[in-house]
């Protein structure tokens, strides 16, 4: 889920127009959770594991969905996992 919930996290935040203190400072104040900007970029970056709780709060906060992320998430792992390199059912075009 790291991969796709980094990329929805700082979408989310960019097109709300917030910084990752914005996000940082809101979270502390409506959730009691204490996250460093600096550990927002990481999480934006896919550098670390979010923790359940801030994963949470995150996805409240921003409005991500997580039921969409793990949804994709499964589903490109299926894709991954059914494709052959060496299989080429069609044409280049």
């Amino acid at each position: 889920m790291a991969i796709s919930f980094a990329l929805e996290l700082k979408s989310k935040r960019l097109n709300k127009h917030l910084t990752m203190r914005d996000v940082s400072d809101a979270l502390a104040n409506k959730y009691d959770v204490t996250i460093s900007s600096s550990m927002i970029s990481r999480y934006e970056n896919g550098a670390t594991v979010i923790p359940l709780i801030n994963l949470w709060v995150l996805a409240d906060f921003l409005q991500i969905d997580l039921n969409k992320i793990a949804y994709l998430e499964a589903k490109n792992k299926a894709l991954e996992k059914s494709y052959d390199p060496n299989k080429f059912d069609g044409d280049y075009k």
